[in-house]
């Protein structure tokens, strides 16, 4: 998704736009996020190219476990 509310929302939205989803992806603010919210996970990798506020460029890499069924993102500054 490219934009998920902002930060006083984005939790709320996510869970109410996709109810049985494990991972939300979303950019728009380019402001890195990995967060799980009640076995959601929440995920903006930033921007390689467009830092906007932040100190760095960043990108984002997801691990999915498909027999493990579990998934994690990790952020990686650039």
């Amino acid at each position: 998704m490219h934009i998920l509310g902002d930060s006083a929302t984005r939790v709320r939205l996510a869970r109410q736009e996709f109810p049985d989803a494990r991972v939300v992806v979303f950019g728009h603010s380019h402001i890195p996020y990995n967060q799980e919210h009640n076995g959601q996970l929440l995920f903006n990798p930033g921007s390689a190219t467009d830092r906007r506020r932040q100190p760095r460029c960043s990108i984002g890499l997801l691990y999915v476990d498909d027999e493990a069924q579990s998934v994690r993102g990790e952020i990686i500054w650039l």
